[in-house]
């Protein structure tokens, strides 16, 4: 047993060997990961990019870069294109769009890519007539358009908003389950 304490002894003495090149850690390249809130999203509005899952294996300090690959028209506006997280505005537009995004990670010297895919779609435009409060509407499934959206009335009114006596009253979206009018 003696021999054996002499033995670990010796190795914790002994001279510390030089680090060889092979010993260090190589640099290796970040991993980015892109991630939006909203894949999908109708009429003008926002999103936020996030490349926050993104890492270092090295744990080095990492840049970012996002800019817009497709289409080349339009184009959406990044706020702030340098940063972690982002908001991305989109205008108005004719037709269905499918922008794809690229968020660049650099550690300094390596660098990983990552996209993120956005569908853009085109607000349907209103086919009812426009809400009017001093108008009485007599018969149920009245179509009228209202803050955006089109609503169908239920039964007999006048002077009750869409929207503003909740999911149960007189107006409900067209589409929803609750629309007796579908």
């Amino acid at each position: 047993m003696e021999e054996r304490v002499n033995q670990v002894l010796q190795r914790l003495n002994a001279e510390p060997k030089p680090l060889s090149a092979r010993s260090l850690q190589e640099n290796q390249p970040p991993i980015a990961v892109a991630t939006s809130n909203l894949y999908e999203l109708t009429g003008a509005g926002s999103i936020s990019l996030s490349g926050a899952q993104s890492r270092d294996p090295n744990g080095d300090l990492l840049t970012f870069e996002w800019k817009q690959l497709s289409p080349s028209s339009p184009l959406a506006d990044i706020a702030s294109p340098t940063t972690e997280e982002t908001t991305v505005r989109f205008a108005e537009i004719a037709a269905d769009t499918t922008y794809r995004f690229l968020l660049t990670v650099k550690d300094g010297s390596l660098f990983d890519t990552s996209e993120v895919v956005v569908v853009q779609k085109a607000k349907v435009a209103s086919t009812g007539e426009m809400w009017d409060r001093s108008k009485t509407y007599a018969s149920p499934c009245h179509r009228v358009s209202w803050n955006g959206d089109e609503w169908d009335n239920q039964w007999w009114t006048s002077g009750n908003e869409p929207g503003a006596d909740g999911t149960w009253g007189v107006w409900r979206k067209v589409g929803s389950t609750n629309n007796q009018c579908n």
